[in-house]
């Protein structure tokens, strides 16, 4: 018990430890390819950090907070933050952009209310099903865990790929006849490539069907981010979803897809696509061009 004397001054140690290698040595990386994949290795040695602080004897709050990686999802946020400076590029957008309609605010709430609903709580097997079956029962014993990790995926993965990686992207396209679509594209297929990591814990038609998933989901992301010039609206989002998801089906892991949801997976596709054009489109794209000037990513 009085090694809790040296575990919470490790786990704040833990979340500034990397900084001086951020300022001295990654922040003077130029290269665009270089600088995506230190972000993309150095997330991960941070995220794994936390683990290696975190002993039996700890306090069950921090060796929760530690194990399920959300200290290191912090310490990622910290020393990205210095990185990306170092790079060159601001902070993210937290404040709703000036320029959002509240109709489509609307539209986006909504959308992300049943998408969130719908991938928790939907239990049908056939077309039929569809609007009919439904689980909302919650029996998982490890609620405080899931929802932990659900958290450490809203932070980490939305920071490194929404604002690091896409930021990245649209600087490298700015000069582009389709800088947004080039980037929000590439910035989806690079968040659905990660998701290869989760074959350590489940089949590999599961993961197909997670990393197909997964790009098309993150493409919607980062429209979402653009438009809105809200980062914390995705932070809630992806959190909110992961988590709904976690507690609804008591893993983290995915088990061997249905035919069905094979199936299932052409239709949220279409609709992660086609509301993903609808924000990138007509109106909503000289919101999204003004909100990257705010932030130096497109020409003045």
């Amino acid at each position: 018990k009085n090694l809790i004397w040296l575990i919470i001054p490790l786990t704040l140690y833990e979340l500034v430890l990397l900084v001086p290698m951020a300022e001295l040595s990654w922040g003077k990386i130029s290269s665009v390819i270089g600088q995506i994949m230190t972000l993309l290795l150095f997330s991960s040695l941070i995220l794994a950090i936390p683990g290696m602080l975190t002993m039996n004897s700890s306090p069950s709050l921090l060796q929760m907070l530690n194990k399920t990686e959300v200290t290191g999802a912090i310490c990622f946020v910290i020393t990205s933050v210095v990185v990306m400076n170092k790079w060159g590029y601001q902070a993210p957008g937290l404040r709703l952009s000036s320029r959002a309609k509240y109709a489509v605010l609307a539209f986006i709430s909504l959308f992300i209310f049943v998408d969130c609903v719908f991938n928790a709580f939907n239990e049908a097997d056939n077309w039929g099903q569809l609007l009919t079956s439904w689980n909302f029962q919650i029996t998982t014993k490890h609620m405080i865990k899931l929802v932990c990790r659900g958290i450490e995926a809203g932070i980490a993965e939305e920071w490194l790929m929404r604002f690091c990686i896409l930021s990245i992207l649209l600087r490298t396209f700015k000069s582009a006849q389709h800088q947004i679509s080039w980037a929000v594209v590439l910035d989806g297929l690079i968040f659905g490539a990660l998701h290869i990591v989760n074959l350590i814990e489940q089949p590999l038609p599961a993961t197909i069907l997670q990393m197909i998933d997964a790009s098309v989901a993150g493409i919607a992301f980062a429209s979402i981010y653009l438009y809105t010039g809200s980062f914390f609206i995705n932070i809630g989002y992806h959190a909110v979803f992961d988590i709904l998801v976690f507690l609804a089906s008591g893993t983290t892991v995915m088990t061997n897809p249905t035919d069905f949801e094979w199936q299932y997976l052409i239709l949220t596709t279409l609709v992660y696509l086609a509301f993903s054009v609808f924000l990138l489109s007509g109106k909503r794209k000289s919101v999204i061009e003004y909100n990257m000037k705010q932030w130096g990513l497109a020409d003045s």
